[in-house]
């Protein structure tokens, strides 16, 4: 009876040992599995997800059809757009000079400030700017909007007369859309220089203001742009809603999905024209070209493809909250 406790007692640890070993090798094949079929499934969401994105290579794409179906209205488009938009390069200085040169014999007949009279100058020809390319832009977002629509009746009269039509209503709203993007970085900016004015505030302290304000200025212009960039695009395709509700709109047009499609696109534009600045200034100091006849040519291409992928990004928006 002795006997058989003893050997008991001396295979029991052996006994326990081999159970432990069985048991952590069937929880760690339990735990491979699971992280195995956890990645296959998180790794099948995501390709799922992306699946469902639309990218900017989509975009691109589905512009180019859309312009595909309705090429002879958006090729006239695009070449009253280069005919009108050098011959008012070509004007631009001798506007401006003229312009400038009435403002200065007015300040000096009427004895007005000339910093007065110069904002008014200013005023009218970011008006009448602003109501050239928006004209400009709307000939060119109809055109692809009624290929992407396979619109059956159009014509380059048609088109060029609804592009007029509401060539107001979309510098209003681009108006409206600086309103938001710079009235409360002002008005910050105004109180900040009145606290400053009125109390004293060491320079340390100035400068942590000063750099706060900046960060917060660009983090607000970055959210509004990616709320409200479709404000325009609104006024256009939408002439039934109003400017005011514009705003409104365009937020509820990106509230799911579009916020990171138009955050990526002012990225990319950015990074397009800091390449295009790079390779002008370098054939400019290589071969001695104008760099900014080449600069303003890019630009021109730039804003047209960058309109066009706006313009299918709304369509598409559109359509996914019908």
């Amino acid at each position: 009876m002795i006997l058989t406790e003893l050997l008991q007692t001396s295979n029991l640890p052996r006994l326990n040992n081999r159970v432990i070993k069985r048991e952590f090798k069937l929880a760690r094949n339990k735990t491979q599995r699971f992280v195995r079929v956890w990645i296959k499934k998180t790794r099948t969401k995501t390709m799922a997800v992306a699946r469902r994105q639309y990218f900017l290579s989509h975009a691109y794409r589905d512009m180019q059809v859309s312009i595909q179906r309705n090429e002879d209205i958006f090729i006239t488009a695009m070449i009253t757009v280069l005919v009108l938009t050098f011959g008012a390069a070509a004007t631009a200085t001798n506007v401006v000079f003229l312009f400038f040169q009435t403002a200065l014999d007015l300040s000096n007949i009427s004895g007005a400030s000339m910093a007065i009279i110069g904002l008014i100058a200013t005023s009218v020809l970011t008006v009448l700017v602003s109501w050239f390319l928006a004209f400009l832009l709307n000939f060119m977002s109809l055109s692809i909007m009624d290929g992407a629509t396979r619109k059956v009746n159009r014509s380059v009269r048609t088109t060029a007369r609804k592009a007029l039509r509401y060539t107001s209503r979309v510098a209003i709203s681009w108006l409206a859309l600086a309103s938001v993007l710079t009235a409360p970085i002002a008005l910050t900016a105004i109180l900040g220089f009145l606290y400053v004015s009125f109390n004293g505030v060491s320079m340390d302290a100035l400068m942590v203001g000063f750099q706060a304000g900046i960060i917060a200025g660009l983090s607000w212009i970055i959210f509004a742009l990616m709320n409200y960039s479709l404000v325009p695009y609104v006024a256009l395709f939408e002439p039934s809603i109003a400017i005011r509700d514009a705003l409104a709109r365009s937020q509820q047009l990106v509230r799911s999905k579009g916020r990171l499609f138009i955050l990526a696109g002012y990225v990319a534009l950015s990074a397009i024209f800091a390449a295009i600045y790079t390779i002008a200034n370098f054939l400019d100091h290589s071969i001695g070209t104008n760099k900014w006849l080449l600069i303003f040519m890019a630009s021109i291409a730039v804003v047209t493809i960058a309109n066009g992928v706006m313009v299918t990004f709304y369509r598409k928006r559109k359509l996914a909250r019908k």
